[in-house]
């Protein structure tokens, strides 16, 4: 199998840079939005690296070379991105993760594991953003080339996941993390969707997608490919079972509704509000019958959180300003259980703090979670100046607020396609050209 991985990383690390100098490096990175999934295939070189990050290193390479054949980094205007005052955030949010590398080290001693989670969440994050920014200004039409290209991740890993309900009969695996990527994802879908056909109800346009659907193949109208697409996605999601991300998906769509015309609309807020209530009654009464695995586990959503987090109270007070370092959690969760506590199973010993802002506040320290929050708190500042401006921005902006409020209640930051998926969204939005 390791032989094999190391083929399967090799060919496509040489495939990929092939396409890259042939259509150029905006379209290779375009293409790297839709590779995001590729750190699920692992290659031992001394230590551990995903293809995803392989792919990004590579990625940055390649736009680095270019830059330097232009010289383009003695040009003023190029590095005005990197001089703009809310980057101060993003420069010292991967500072606080190298603290966090030197402080584990220097209290625990030196461990390959903590090389490993640096270069993952530190790194390649940092280079993925940095090469980002080096577009600008960023297009709206780059911007949609992006998403697009997550998109359809989106829909093979979907589609991967409707296998294993109904064809391999499988439990599926990584179910939680594989439904927060999905979450902005179908949000995207979904927006763009409404975006294209504002003119009627969103039911009446269904019907008549729907309808047109068995004359016309989908692929002569580019719409009928988000419909399809946004089938697809739901079903993934529906099957999966998980309140939280339907949460997420109306208040993301509810965020985009109220502020698209500049203005509340009364109406349109109660009838979010009522669909709300119809699904998740819906939702709820069948839940057992779809998975009723997932429904033992639902039912002890709050009561598990609610004794993790106050579990991890006195942990946080003890590691309060410089984290507990990198990927600590098994060692430092121990020390502090609570022995009369009810929920302690094989799910709360794999690094699940069920809080990304408790996760990144052990790992990076205070300040690393105060970056964060700017960063997300200027980034919403950005789409709500931009609104009449950038509609793209805010469907940026709807799929930024579901991630945070699925922040609150999962590790939704620490593995890879997510922390890239963050950091697109994040740029997407600071980084585009108002048009």
């Amino acid at each position: 199998m390791e032989n094999l991985n190391f083929v399967i990383v090799f060919l496509s690390v040489l495939v990929f840079g092939l396409y890259g100098w042939k259509k150029g490096r905006e379209e290779m990175f375009v293409a790297l939005s839709f590779l995001f999934p590729a750190y699920l295939i692992k290659v031992n070189l001394g230590i551990s690296f995903s293809l995803l990050e392989i792919l990004v290193y590579e990625t940055a390479i390649f736009r680095i070379v270019e830059l330097i054949g232009k010289k383009k980094f003695k040009d003023d205007d190029f590095l005005k991105t990197y001089k703009e005052k809310w980057m101060i955030l993003v420069y010292f949010f991967f500072l606080t993760g190298i603290l966090g590398l030197v402080i584990s080290i220097l209290k625990y001693g030196f461990d390959w594991q903590y090389i490993n989670f640096s270069k993952s969440f530190v790194l390649m994050p940092f280079l993925y953003v940095m090469s980002l920014f080096s577009f600008k200004p960023i297009s709206q039409e780059f911007l949609k080339k992006l998403m697009d290209s997550m998109l359809i991740s989106g829909i093979v890993i979907a589609i991967a996941v409707l296998l294993q309900k109904f064809i391999w009969n499988a439990e599926i695996v990584s179910l939680y993390k594989i439904s927060i990527y999905l979450t902005p994802i179908t949000i995207y879908c979904l927006l763009i969707i409404e975006r294209n056909e504002e003119k009627s109800s969103l039911l009446q346009r269904f019907w008549s997608n729907i309808s047109k659907f068995i004359r016309i193949s989908f692929m002569h109208k580019r719409i009928y490919f988000y419909w399809l697409t946004l089938s697809v996605l739901v079903s993934a999601l529906f099957f999966m079972c998980i309140y939280t991300n339907w949460m997420a998906i109306f208040l993301g769509f509810f965020f985009y509704i109220i502020f698209k015309d500049g203005k509340l609309n009364l109406e349109k807020i109660i009838a979010i509000f009522a669909g709300i209530v119809l699904f998740m009654g819906i939702f709820s009464t069948q839940f057992q019958n779809v998975n009723p695995k997932m429904g033992l586990k639902n039912n002890l959503f709050l009561p598990i959180r609610m004794e993790v987090w106050q579990n991890s109270v006195n942990m946080i007070k003890d590691n309060f300003l410089l984290g507990a370092g990198f990927d600590n959690w098994n060692l430092f969760y121990e020390k502090y259980l609570n022995n009369k506590q009810a929920y302690y199973y094989p799910l709360l010993s794999t690094h699940n703090y069920f809080s990304t802002f408790i996760e990144v506040l052990l790992n990076f320290g205070l300040f690393g979670l105060i970056f964060l929050i700017g960063i997300v708190f200027v980034s919403f500042k950005k789409v709500f100046s931009s609104i009449n401006q950038a509609k793209l921005q805010l469907v940026l902006g709807s799929m930024l607020l579901s991630v945070v409020f699925i922040f609150f209640f999962y590790s939704g930051y620490f593995q890879e396609d997510l922390v890239l998926q963050f950091w697109l969204i994040v740029g997407g939005i600071l980084g585009v050209r108002n048009e």
